[in-house]
């Protein structure tokens, strides 16, 4: 992921814990412009699901299993 992809709405920012010392400001904002203005994915609004809650059962409507 980049920021370029970021600001295209193609990627989210990783919620998990960041490397010490990497700031992730620049990406936040990025991301969440990208979703204010909807673009690339974000054009689905409520509609889209992350991949990592598409992982953890909580998109199309079913559960996945471990």
């Amino acid at each position: 992921m980049n920021l370029e992809m970021l600001k295209m709405g193609f990627a989210e920012v990783y919620r998990g814990k960041h490397v010490k010392g990497f700031d992730p400001t620049p990406y936040i904002a990025a991301h969440e412009e990208a979703a204010d203005k909807k673009r690339g994915m974000w054009v689905q609004g409520m509609e889209y699901v992350s991949p990592r809650d598409w992982r953890r059962g909580e998109g199309a409507g079913f559960a996945v299993s471990d």
